[in-house]
């Protein structure tokens, strides 16, 4: 037996993850006032660019794929809408910006936005390509409040991670 206690025990990011990504599909279901619908921030989508940043091996275009499904089928949007925009701000993040984590806050919260937008405007395009009668033009105002919420959810999520002791896949657990 060792010396060490449970405390020292490194988790997996799923620990962390799962839970948070819950959470935030229900936020996504939950009905706003309509003076801050627009303003409505994707929670769920910074919880997998911090994930995929913190932890690439577990946390990936496939986890984010299966999110965007989850958020389809909950929220009645086509099958794949959401899917396909969650995959692509994940796939733009990890493949574009190799040294996300290591740029300055506010360069990253200009980044966050910028990539949420080209996923909104991805919806937007594919839900107007297949015929979707209800158009939604206003993720200006959800684009601004994700970016905005960037640095909040980092830090909050930083600290879980540390409070739960999850370690990214790969790192060294000491024995």
């Amino acid at each position: 037996m060792s010396a060490q206690s449970n405390t020292d025990q490194k988790h997996s990011t799923f620990v962390l993850f799962l839970p948070l990504m819950f959470i935030c599909l229900i936020f996504e279901i939950f009905r706003l006032p309509e003076v801050i619908a627009p303003y409505r921030p994707d929670l769920l989508s910074l919880v997998l660019i911090f994930f995929s940043v913190y932890d690439p091996k577990r946390i990936n275009l496939e986890i984010a794929w299966l999110c965007g499904l989850l958020v389809d089928l909950m929220s009645g949007a086509p099958l794949g809408l959401n899917a396909l925009s969650y995959a692509l701000q994940i796939y733009l993040i990890v493949s574009q910006f190799r040294r996300f984590a290591l740029f300055a806050k506010w360069q990253q919260l200009i980044i966050i936005g910028l990539v949420n937008f080209l996923g909104q405007v991805l919806g937007f395009w594919v839900g107007h390509i297949i015929g979707q009668t209800v158009y939604e033009v206003n993720f200006i105002g959800q684009t601004l409040t994700t970016g905005a919420l960037w640095p909040a959810m980092a830090f909050f999520c930083a600290i879980l991670c540390n409070s739960f002791s999850v370690a990214p896949a790969g790192e060294k657990k000491d024995d």
